[in-house]
């Protein structure tokens, strides 16, 4: 049973990777002595500015005692801890720390805590909000000593955090904090970003025995070494993190199979430690632009028929997916429709989703339902204004929304061209769209009742048909039928000559016959 256990939850893990999501962890610390070691590296001891912050779920914000969320040396460099239900950070420039704080005894859950150090002030943040700071009248350089940077805990291994941490990152820079920022993940290649773990591996709460650090998502790899957790169970393990608007979209919408009342379209995750835990798709009737904005709180229910799922607001954009896969049908569609679909990233854990729902490449994206043929062929098909190379072409109408004329040289046959195809028509014979190699060609496309042709030779005879259709560019669909007078042939008129015979003459005469000389014209 253990066998078939860990089976299955290789194969979750395995199909999270394959389908480009990421799972949504955190990293519990016992309070007796967990803690990581994130090395001694100078990238991780920034001395001009810094920004250190990070999603915090304290198992009690108003312990009694210190606890250790984060210590980059003994004595110096920079700290945040808990203390008797005070937030404390500090920062070491000058021979003396400058310190900042503020009363969470009252919190609960998870808080996003951050530290800022721009070269002369101390800021202290906690949910995006500014809440103590400390100016030290000058500039000056924090100072470190060779410690390693630890997590919950102090160097030295005392004073250990009980709690969850996630979403750890440091920065080289004075970074901008606000309510949003706190709520979204940030690309690992953003500038300044010099360490960042996002926590999101094992299994929550699972046997995460295998796994000895946490990794850093940065190219400087400052991987976390793992010390003296359990990693099995619900403590001291990864846990179940905090949700946060994911940096990656799903990108590259393609349509499959579109139908009359249905589509089948497929799109790209992000990859792996980039998108969200799962995607929901939204799709609106009759929109060519705009996107889907899904709030965030709201989890909306998914139904593969279209309406049927929850609506965002009354926007008209409704969910047709949710899931962790990259393709989906969307059934109940009217025919003849423009629908819009957008693929949205999110992130859910703990009861909360937060989602992205920015445009990228080919997402959002339009298609269209087969529409029906039209029911009556255009007629009457004839000729006038014939002049040698060219003539005009005239008929009546169908019931058709567009029509579209094709020209061949020849006395039989109909034009039979192919729905779901784009034909460019240009009224010089044979420079417009053929069908195939069928030898009929496209003259003339548009909603009128005549086209003049051009580029015929005299004496030639020639074929034309009308052919109604509905539909927009890429998805035409064409009634192929005859129709009275449709199609019908016209030879091309042949053009007087320029320039007539002259110069009779008679140079021979008899009785009964003479001959008859003359200068030829340009006639044929």
């Amino acid at each position: 049973m253990k066998k078939l256990l860990l089976l299955s939850i290789g194969l979750v893990l395995a199909l999270q990777l394959l389908q480009g999501q990421q799972v949504v962890n955190g990293l519990h610390f016992d309070g007796a002595n967990d803690y990581v070691s994130l090395g001694s590296s100078s990238l991780l001891k920034p001395t001009d500015a810094f920004t250190v912050e990070m999603w915090v779920k304290a198992d009690n914000w108003a312990s009694a005692g210190t606890q250790y969320l984060m210590a980059s040396s003994a004595d110096s460099g920079y700290y945040i801890l808990l203390s008797n239900g005070t937030l404390e950070a500090g920062a070491f420039r000058n021979g003396s720390y400058g310190i900042v704080s503020y009363n969470v005894s009252s919190y609960t859950g998870w808080h996003h805590v951050a530290v800022i150090y721009d070269g002369q002030s101390l800021y202290l943040y906690t949910d995006g909000s500014l809440r103590s700071s400390d100016d030290a009248g000058s500039t000056y350089s924090i100072d470190y000593d060779d410690d390693p940077v630890i997590l919950g805990a102090q160097v030295g291994g005392t004073n250990f955090f009980a709690g969850v941490l996630d979403e750890i990152r440091i920065w080289s820079i004075t970074r901008f904090i606000s309510s949003s920022s706190t709520i979204t993940e940030v690309l690992p290649t953003s500038s300044g970003l010099v360490a960042y773990y996002r926590c999101n591996q094992g299994i929550a709460g699972g046997d995460n025995s295998a796994i000895t650090s946490i990794t850093d998502l940065t190219t400087n790899a400052l991987h976390g070494t793992l010390n003296n957790f359990a990693l099995n169970g619900s403590s001291s393990n990864f846990v179940v993190g905090k949700a946060l608007r994911p940096a990656n979209q799903s990108t590259n919408i393609t349509f499959t199979n579109n139908q009359s009342n249905q589509i089948s379209f497929s799109w790209t995750r992000p990859g792996s430690n980039k998108g969200g835990n799962g995607v929901k798709v939204f799709a609106k009737a009759g929109a060519t632009s705009g996107s889907a904005v899904p709030s965030d709180g709201i989890n909306y229910t998914a139904n593969a028929t279209f309406g049927s799922g929850s609506q965002i607001g009354t926007s008209g954009w409704y969910c047709i997916y949710d899931g962790t896969g990259t393709s989906a049908t969307v059934t109940g569609l009217s025919p003849g429709t423009a629908y819009r679909f957008h693929v949205t990233e999110y992130q859910s854990s703990g009861g909360e989703i937060r989602y992205i729902s920015s445009s990228v490449t080919n997402n959002p994206k339009t298609s269209y339902t087969l529409f029906n043929a039209p029911t009556v062929q255009a007629s009457n098909v004839n000729f006038t204004n014939l002049n040698g190379t060219s003539f005009q072409i005239n008929w009546t109408r169908g019931n058709g929304s567009n029509c579209i004329v094709f020209v061949a040289e020849t006395t039989t046959g109909t034009a039979s061209p192919v729905d779901q195809t784009t034909y460019t028509a240009n009224s010089t014979f044979g420079s417009g769209s053929q069908i195939g190699s069928t030898g009929w060609y496209c003259v003339y496309k548009g909603t009128g009742t005549s086209v003049t042709v051009t580029g015929l030779t005299p004496g030639h005879t020639y074929r034309a048909m009308v052919i109604e259709y509905n539909g927009v560019t890429g998805f035409e669909s064409y009634l192929t039928t005859t129709a009275t007078n449709n199609p019908n042939n016209q030879m091309a008129d042949y053009t007087a000559p320029a320039t007539q015979a002259s110069q009779i003459t008679f140079p021979s005469v008899n009785e009964n016959s003479f001959q008859v000389s003359w200068t030829a014209g340009s006639g044929s």
